[in-house]
């Protein structure tokens, strides 16, 4: 996502009435994904992660929208693409926040780096969402193994914010999520 696509997202988002669970707003994925891409233009290993992301959140969205439209078939097809969005853009707003999370440990080198008990805690509760974000929609292994490996990629945030590691730790895992 490129920036200008919050104004577009957000009206339509308005417009159809669609909304995050728990009243999050659907402006907040374009933001997050916007300032995501200008951060990790710099760094080609960051990019490569953040591509990855991206290339999956697509095709999340994609068989959320499939399945959306099929369950519409009973209903409506406004609800079908309701539940599309909602289950395509839910997982792509955690692997936004994943990878913002290793952003921001980036920006500080290892000896400076706090304990940072608020980040911690944003930590756990993004692994909480993502070990029990209800994949009725998109039931496919590949999207539980991708769950699993973002939990795994937070658990080595946490790591080395608690540990004081350096970032190649995890940019050298070569994470395909």
């Amino acid at each position: 996502m490129v920036v200008g696509d919050e104004e577009i997202i957000f009206e339509f988002s308005e417009f159809m009435g669609l909304s995050w669970k728990e009243g999050v707003p659907v402006r907040a994925m374009a933001t997050v994904m916007s300032d995501v891409r200008e951060n990790f233009r710099e760094d080609r290993a960051l990019e490569d992660i953040f591509d990855s992301v991206t290339n999956f959140e697509t095709r999340v969205l994609e068989e959320g929208f499939q399945q959306g439209r099929e369950e519409g078939k009973q209903e409506t097809a406004e609800k079908g693409f309701i539940v599309g969005f909602n289950t395509g853009s839910s997982i792509g707003l955690e692997l936004s926040l994943a990878e913002g999370f290793c952003r921001e440990i980036l920006r500080e080198p290892p000896t400076n780096r706090p304990n940072n008990s608020s980040l911690l805690k944003l930590c756990d509760e993004v692994i909480a969402k993502v070990k029990s974000f209800p994949v009725t929609n998109v039931e496919t292994e590949d999207v539980l193994d991708e769950c699993a490996k973002i939990k795994a990629m937070l658990d080595k945030v946490k790591l080395m914010i608690t540990k004081k590691l350096p970032m190649e730790n995890i940019v050298k895992q070569k994470f395909s999520i």
